[in-house]
């Protein structure tokens, strides 16, 4: 899989653009084979530690990872919490690690990006701005 892999990253890079590569799970079992990437970055399933990672591959952008299901089913304080305690460890772009479901609130949202940026509008479905 690696080659096939490397082969797809390297024809993304050839036109300018830079490579993230997601890899859902744990990744002790391929952390060698992943060392050998040519990618520009990484974001790794919420099960890794993304501390670790970035001292791992400190050559790598790190991307992530707030759990998913934190992030649709989760209270915005615990969002909130994990978003700063990421953005304090050395995470380049904190972000949800496998995607956003389409049913998560705006209020979770909002409580991961003002925990990184600080306070932003929300805004309802009809586009004026809420509390």
């Amino acid at each position: 899989v690696l080659p096939h892999l490397q082969r797809l990253i390297d024809a993304i890079a050839q036109t300018g653009a830079r490579v993230l590569v997601h890899m859902c799970g744990r990744l002790d079992r391929v952390e060698a084979q992943l060392r050998t990437l040519r990618c520009d970055g990484f974001i790794p399933d919420a099960a890794v530690s993304l501390q670790y990672f970035a001292q791992a591959f400190p050559d790598l952008a790190v991307v992530g990872n707030v759990s998913t299901f934190l992030m649709h089913q989760g209270d915005p304080s615990q969002i909130a919490n994990v978003g700063a305690r990421l953005a304090r460890g050395g995470v380049d772009v904190v972000s949800p690690a496998c995607g956003l479901a389409s049913a998560t609130s705006l209020a979770n949202i909002a409580a991961l990006t003002d925990a990184v940026t600080g306070p932003v509008a929300v805004f309802s479905q009809e586009g004026t701005a809420r509390d």
